[in-house]
């Protein structure tokens, strides 16, 4: 292989987006590297995504179609890098799409100055391409950082949009045997990164927005999740050994940090509850976990915020459960309102 030009495996987990996934492999195709494998997982699709794909195949021989029974996007994922041949492997949802340039971008500081892991900022858009408000990322400038200051502010690069998403490419050697969580699906790919990170020596970051997530308009409104209380306690768990491994929590600002996101977790808890009694069980279940001692390192809070802490604090489960049941009342009417 040319050490100049090496493989690189996309990797699209796909399912039911056949209306969607055409633009999203002609984005891969259109990039300006050209070295590519690029895997489409069809992951049980009920619809005709994988004739979508196989037209597209049938003209381009770095397409690879796999189909296998639904089993879900982490599964898919993993499929997907078992079949892998490149030295660099990349993610893309079958939704969504990425920039020209999003693949040469990434892999140059892997080549040049040897990371291991490459990432962009994104841009959240609506499913004709026009641009939605994102987060402000705050940073401006490329930057290379290790495993060890991911830890120490953390939560700042939470915030980036470092750690979290699949708008990266990481070095298949680091990625060796590691595999999305099939029991999570949601904070897959946060776990994931974070355990590629602690084979890294450095981590390439840009602030150009070469990402694009299509968000549809059930991804606007709440749904409830089966099985949520469990998923975010693993997902939590895997920060949580991060953070303590590279003795992140010395630091006064990352015990405030997870103070603050367990303090969200109670309150977004109640939104996948199905009754106040398994809002109850999930509410006690939280309070056992060994981190939740965090949240009275939360720091300043916000008058919201503040009545949440009061709940947690004080087991008024109850109060939190219908403050946030009416809260999602308020919503609903406002949006119908407009």
């Amino acid at each position: 292989m040319d050490n100049k030009t090496p493989l690189i495996s996309v990797i699209v987990p796909a399912y039911n987006t056949a209306k969607f996934v055409g633009k999203c492999i002609e984005s891969i195709q259109n990039n300006s590297y050209k070295n590519l494998e690029i895997i489409i997982v069809n992951d049980g699709s009920a619809d005709n995504t994988a004739d979508v794909v196989s037209s597209y195949a049938a003209k381009d021989d770095r397409i690879v179609l796999i189909n296998k029974e639904n089993g879900g996007v982490s599964r898919a994922r993993n499929t997907g890098i078992d079949a892998a041949k490149g030295e660099y492997i990349a993610f893309v949802d079958s939704d969504d799409y990425i920039s020209e340039d999003f693949l040469e971008t990434l892999i140059k500081p892997c080549i040049e100055h040897g990371a291991e892991s490459a990432v962009s900022s994104y841009q959240m858009v609506t499913p004709d391409g026009k641009p939605l408000p994102c987060p402000k990322t705050g940073f401006t400038d490329d930057f290379f950082i290790t495993p060890q200051e991911v830890a120490d502010n953390y939560f700042k690069y939470l915030d980036m949009g470092v750690v979290n998403f699949v708008n990266r490419i990481h070095k298949r050697s680091v990625v060796g045997d590691i595999r999305f969580s099939e029991t999570l699906k949601w904070g897959e790919d946060g776990s994931f990164n974070l355990e590629v990170f602690r084979r890294c020596k450095k981590i390439y970051a840009t602030p150009r927005e070469l990402y694009y997530y299509v968000m549809h308009s059930n991804q606007a409104t709440a749904k409830k999740m089966p099985g949520y209380a469990e998923m975010i306690t693993e997902h939590i768990g895997d920060i949580d050994r991060y953070l303590t491994d590279y003795g992140a929590y010395d630091k006064l600002e990352t015990r405030q940090g997870m103070g603050k996101v367990w303090n969200s977790i109670f309150s977004e808890a109640v939104y996948h509850s199905f009754s106040l009694k398994q809002y109850k069980e999930t509410f006690f279940m939280f309070k056992k976990q060994p981190w939740f001692k965090f949240v009275k390192s939360s720091g300043k809070l916000d008058f919201k915020r503040n009545l949440v802490h009061f709940s947690v604090l004080n087991n008024a489960y109850w109060l939190l459960y219908f403050m946030v049941r009416v809260n999602m009342i308020f919503l609903k009417v406002k949006r119908l309102m407009k």
